[in-house]
């Protein structure tokens, strides 16, 4: 599981999208519809619907380790403590 959400998301979202795109173009064009033209747009939105829930895990935890951060520095808000910081360093 932690090798899976350490893949790039936008790897998924692209191949995906692309995916979608090339059975769609195939689908409108051809004269017969079959069964791997819809195979590669529901392949291609499941690959862009994994890439997407990867991402917002990703997101999450990156969101929830910057809380923690700023939890452990003993200030209350990351907004106020950031600006201290950036006042002691300007002088």
């Amino acid at each position: 599981m932690k090798k899976i959400l350490e893949l790039d998301p936008n790897l998924f979202i692209s191949i995906g999208f692309i995916s979608m795109c090339i059975g769609g173009i195939w689908m409108s064009y051809a004269e017969e519809k079959n069964l791997i033209q819809l195979g590669l747009i529901v392949l291609g939105g499941l690959l862009s619907i994994s890439g997407a829930i990867i991402g917002f895990i990703q997101n999450r935890k990156i969101i929830k380790e910057s809380k923690d951060q700023w939890n452990a520095s003993g200030s209350n808000s990351p907004a106020v403590a950031g600006f201290f910081v950036c006042k002691d360093d300007d002088g």
